[in-house]
């Protein structure tokens, strides 16, 4: 069976949902400031994201099949029932749209570049921790001698030393890593949304939402700052607010068990619009040229990129 190798990060019947008559999305590309008039099959999608080494050592397209069988195909008749109006859940509607919803924060490529920024700084400051002089080094290969038998006598402590401190070399996590730590994270973020509120929001007639290719937004507590800690889905005050087409949004907010649906206010929309559109890693996705230039614009998305997500606050083993 040929293997599934261009793997949509944002479902293409998700893209769809934020598509004009033509069944064509208006992109923003904020890394090269262009705007383009494109199909959905083009969009949001990297080679072989998805595609994983089974035991066998063979590539596998297992994770695409699972993400389109088990939660995409029923994820859509859900979007399609919301999209009217209809909050009559069935079977397992609020389940599988709680996994859709923290999917899109673990599938997509801002969730990547996340995990591999904050294992990359783990791992320099455990390295200089661990290596706070070339005595101490020293100490280690020998011990990596007894418990390996490889020779190390041709490697100098005092240059591993230095290349730790000086933060001379490199940290690759392999994407299968992160592929488990998606599916993984995204089961534990779905447990989590049920212990909130949810509202479900409707567009006003002649308005729309748009998306991002990080659509899953968590807006922090007003008046909170994050420059001691960060903020995350279950901190007090926080919401969480997920496209999931041009005419529906569901929002996640304050402990409890409520669903309600609502149509959310033009000005409301508005805010909530550049508020996704500022959590995009490099692309915005809309159905309408003028909503999505209007955004850039109020957001002023040509100027600044994403924040990094992690910071370690832990000071320097060699300051």
């Amino acid at each position: 069976m040929k293997l599934s190798r261009r793997n949509h990060y944002l479902p293409q019947f998700y893209l769809r949902g934020f598509a004009d008559d033509t069944d064509l999305v208006w992109v923003f590309d904020r890394e090269n400031d262009t705007y383009v008039h494109q199909g959905v099959v083009n969009t949001a999608v990297k080679k072989d994201f998805y595609t994983f080494v089974g035991p066998d050592g063979q590539k596998s397209d297992g994770v695409e099949q699972l993400l389109a069988n088990a939660v995409e195909g029923p994820m859509r008749c859900i979007i399609e029932r919301l999209d009217k109006g209809n909050l009559n859940w069935e079977g397992e509607d609020r389940e599988t749209l709680a996994l859709f919803v923290a999917l899109l924060r673990t599938r997509v490529p801002a969730f990547d570049k996340d995990q591999n920024e904050s294992m990359e700084q783990f791992y320099r400051w455990w390295a200089k921790a661990t290596h706070q002089s070339a005595e101490v080094t020293e100490e280690s290969l020998r011990r990596y001698e007894l418990e390996t038998g490889e020779d190390m006598a041709d490697v100098s402590a005092q240059d591993v030393f230095e290349m730790i401190r000086d933060d001379r070399f490199e940290i690759n996590n392999p994407r299968q890593n992160s592929i488990t730590m998606m599916l993984s994270l995204a089961v534990e973020i779905a447990r989590a949304l049920f212990r909130l509120n949810w509202e479900v929001v409707l567009a006003p007639k002649g308005m729309s939402f748009l998306t991002c290719d990080n659509p899953f937004t968590v807006v922090p507590p007003p008046f909170f700052s994050d420059s001691v800690q960060g903020y995350g889905i279950l901190t007090p005050g926080a919401s969480t607010v997920v496209p999931l087409s041009s005419r529906t949004a569901v929002c996640f907010h304050g402990e409890g068990n409520h669903t309600r649906g609502a149509v959310i206010y033009k000005r409301l929309l508005r805010v909530t619009n550049v508020i996704v559109a500022a959590n995009s890693e490099r692309f915005v996705i809309a159905r309408d040229e003028l909503l999505l230039r209007s955004v850039v614009r109020k957001g002023k998305l040509e100027q600044w990129q994403r924040a990094a997500q992690f910071k370690m606050n832990a000071p320097d083993p060699h300051a």
